[in-house]
């Protein structure tokens, strides 16, 4: 097996045929070592005649501890999250425990106790480890299957009945029953590797997604096209898989927790389900269903899980957690009730109907202020985070009209050694740049933005030996110093993002509006040259419902030099969150007169600090 395992690591497909999992190769070492050492002193013991007659209580209770040690370790690795080395020690370590308990019961009777006493206590002592056998039996891991797990421990309240019968039949002298049913007893016990072995291949079909419970699973969250078949190598399901579950394991929630409901929405290679979270929370489940099931891809879902794990904010949407059921992973957050996007369709069917009213105003400055908090918060953090990819859409609204961040699956965080690599460091703001590939894929093409240039080429793979990050954003929200990387890279930090954000708030304002008429329509690709050019979208002087400090914000924020942009003053306070703020304090004494429940709207939160 050691053989398979390591041409299985490096992508074998015969060794990755092989019935159990190359990441079982340690329990089975394990429990060969445990099964040996304990035929080895048996040998020994009778080749050195150390028990001629009897052997002590003592004794006999620890071989019975060395049996259910195998016993219970299969069961006990079930119900970990993973089989990396790490599960497997948590194992080993409580299977020794559950295994062994009844030995210093056996030392204390042997030493105070009568013969009757010692059977009843060690009788009992024993019966409690079938609350085991019980637990599983009744509520099966989502590991393995139920049908294999429910089987393993049927087998062993069969092996236990007969212990429990032998051990009465010799406490009450009945001998030649008592031998006969030992002799059973022992047929069966040699069963074991049997179910062991059924279990593990069980689990090994668990962990390649080939299992009844997986495929069930990729039934329920298969995409529009429903021919799309999973593949995961074996080096994923054999060891990577585990580590990011290793690295997770207090964010995992099993799939049995979850009550899906219906599909609200569907990607490229994600759907989004609605349900329930324990039978109470309403949730949102974000199943990643990739065509490719590969370290790349678990790396990619591991980075956004911890991102989203480590970010507590009331504008960032709450993560609950992670599931895995491979080649299914899903995240578990928030549920909202709909996207920004769409509250902005609804606003520009009803700005159709009838012109827009202060009120409605008040509600997109809030919605601003809400937008802006959250991407304050990203920036916050040291080095900070980068959301890449703000738009409408990865803006949710709550049920109470809050705005909230989310989709966090390009976001990176600056390198604080960055600028050690690269001389070009900013000397205006001592901000790290960073090297980054801007690449938009459309209509299933890759295109790399040069300056002032768009050309149809395959990314480089060939780079300095620098940071650098891959940009996959929206054409419209892009900043113009990744659009005039030289010859696809550029270097880029929190500007980027408040660049986007500052076309994610003139969206907020022109519900419906085309940013460049005539021109993205015609041909989108050309809305790259005219924004590296300078071209924004238009911000009308003579409409009255524009605030000229809104105008201020926006215009600054999405100015062509990233330095002149509105970032961190003092090393503590974000400039763009406080001309908001100012921005918030006149248009509600502007606005006073009307009812201070709306306005209460607009000024809620009264620090934007960025925290």
């Amino acid at each position: 097996m050691q053989h398979h395992r390591n041409a299985a690591l490096k992508g074998d497909s015969i060794a990755a045929r092989k019935l159990l999992l190359p990441a079982f190769e340690p329990l089975l070492w394990l429990l060969g070592s445990t099964t040996g050492g304990y035929t080895a002193y048996l040998c020994a013991a009778l080749s050195l005649r150390l028990y001629t007659t009897s052997m002590s209580e003592l004794v006999v209770e620890c071989f019975y501890a060395g049996r259910q040690f195998v016993f219970v370790l299969v069961l006990v690795l079930m119900l970990q999250k993973s089989v990396s080395l790490r599960a497997l020690a948590r194992a080993a370590v409580i299977s020794f425990i559950l295994a062994s308990y009844t030995v210093p019961i056996a030392w204390y009777m042997t030493t105070h106790g009568t013969s009757d006493a010692f059977y009843i206590a060690i009788s009992t002592a024993r019966a409690l480890l079938l609350l085991l056998y019980t637990f599983v039996l009744v509520r099966p891991p989502e590991r393995a299957s139920k049908r294999t797990l429910r089987e393993y421990c049927l087998f062993a309240y069969v092996y236990y009945a007969l212990m429990f019968a032998y051990n009465h039949c010799f406490h009450v002298g009945a001998i030649e029953t008592a031998f006969a049913i030992t002799y059973t007893d022992l047929l069966v016990g040699s069963l074991c590797p049997l179910f062991i072995w059924r279990v593990l291949k069980a689990d090994t079909a668990h962990w390649r997604g080939l299992g009844r419970r997986a495929v069930g699973l990729q039934a329920l969250f298969r995409l529009k096209n429903g021919s799309q078949q999973h593949f995961m190598s074996e080096h994923t399901s054999s060891r990577g898989l585990h580590v990011m579950i290793e690295l997770h394991h207090k964010h995992i929630i099993d799939f049995a927790y979850l009550e899906l409901q219906r599909k609200i929405g569907v990607g490229s290679s994600a759907v989004v389900l609605q349900g329930l979270l324990r039978s109470k929370v309403p949730v949102a489940v974000k199943v990643y269903t990739p065509a490719l099931f590969d370290d790349e891809t678990v790396s990619a879902f591991s980075q956004e899980a911890a991102l989203g794990a480590s970010l507590h904010h009331p504008n960032i949407v709450r993560f609950y957690g992670m599931c895995v059921s491979p080649p299914t992973i899903g995240l578990v957050s928030e549920l909202c009730q709909s996207s920004l996007e769409d509250v902005m369709l609804t606003s520009a069917q009803l700005r159709n109907q009838q012109p827009s009213t202060r009120q409605q105003m008040l509600l997109n400055v809030a919605y601003m202020l809400d937008c802006s908090r959250a991407v304050a918060y990203l920036h916050s953090f040291s080095p900070p985070f980068l959301h890449r990819d703000l738009k409408p859409a990865n803006f949710l609204v709550d049920a109470d009209n809050c705005v909230k961040l989310t989709d966090f699956g390009e976001s990176r965080s600056l390198p604080k050694a960055a600028a050690s690599c690269d001389p070009r460091r900013s000397a205006t703001t001592g901000r790290t740049p960073l090297l980054g590939l801007a690449q938009v894929q459309m209509n299933g093409l890759s295109f790399v933005a040069s300056p002032l240039s768009v050309s149809m080429s395959p990314s480089p793979t060939a780079l300095p030996p620098t940071p650098k990050m891959t940009v996959c954003g929206t054409i419209d929200y892009m900043a113009p110093e990744i659009i005039n990387g030289c010859s696809g890279r550029t270097f880029y930090g929190e500007a980027a993002d408040v660049y986007s954000l500052a076309i994610t708030l003139w969206d907020v304002l022109h519900p419906g509006c085309e940013k460049f008429p005539g021109l993205e329509s015609s041909n989108p690709m050309r809305v790259l040259e005219k924004v590296a050019g300078g071209l924004r979208p238009e911000l009308p002087s003579d409409d009255v419902a524009l605030h000229p400090n809104l105008c201020a914000v926006i215009a600054s924020a999405w100015q062509t030099d990233p330095n002149a942009r509105p970032m961190k003053v003092s090393g503590s306070e974000d400039s763009g969150v406080l001309a908001t703020k100012l921005l918030s304090e006149e248009v509600s004494s502007e606005f006073e007169e009307f009812d201070s429940a709306v306005v209460d709207i607009l000024i809620r939160e009264d620090d934007f600090t960025a925290t």
